[in-house]
């Protein structure tokens, strides 16, 4: 029996070893796998490192882009506000010019007509004129010629009187005679 038992005891040795083998082996091979592991990790942690801090970049950029269009928006929302009553202002202004031009025009007919009403009057005053003229020759013709035929008038009176006195002188020395 010391036989098996020394057998039993070398395969005991045998299995201790071989266990022991095979768990330097297993702890050789996880210490090998932790190490890779450990290396994707640290890899990884950086990779996520720098996929944060470009996340965080680019949060900073989506801020202010967003910042900016809010601004946009503002300056686009005031500009259409300015540019509806700039528009308001304009067709208001295009229709008071409308009515302006309506009103000069009628002023410039009324102007013309008026420059025509005073060419008739000034033509009419220059005929008037010319008929006071030719009046005042004829006045003054026929003042002459009814001042020679007053004159004649008188001459011929007198003769008339000087006449009807010689008739009454001839009629008086008759019915003396």
């Amino acid at each position: 029996m010391a036989y098996i038992t020394r057998n039993a005891n070398i395969l005991l040795l045998f299995l201790i070893v071989l266990c022991a083998i095979f768990l330097v082996g297993v702890a050789l091979f996880a210490a090998s796998q932790i190490s890779s592991l450990n290396t994707k990790y640290q890899d990884k942690v950086a990779s996520l490192k720098d996929v944060e801090s470009d996340l965080q970049s680019k949060i900073k950029l989506l801020e202010q882009v967003k910042q900016e269009l809010k601004l946009k928006q503002e300056r686009e929302t005031s500009f259409t506000q300015k540019y509806t009553e700039v528009r308001g202002e304009k067709e208001t202004l295009e229709q008071e010019r409308d009515r302006l031009s309506g009103e000069k025009q009628q002023a410039l007919n009324s102007l013309a007509d008026s420059n025509n009403q005073l060419v008739d009057a000034r033509n009419r005053i220059a005929f008037d004129e010319a008929q006071i003229t030719q009046l005042n020759t004829k006045n003054s013709q026929l003042d002459s010629d009814l001042r020679g035929a007053l004159a004649l008038t008188r001459e011929r009176l007198s003769t008339i009187n000087s006449l009807q006195s010689q008739l009454s002188s001839c009629r008086s020395s008759q019915n003396s005679s």
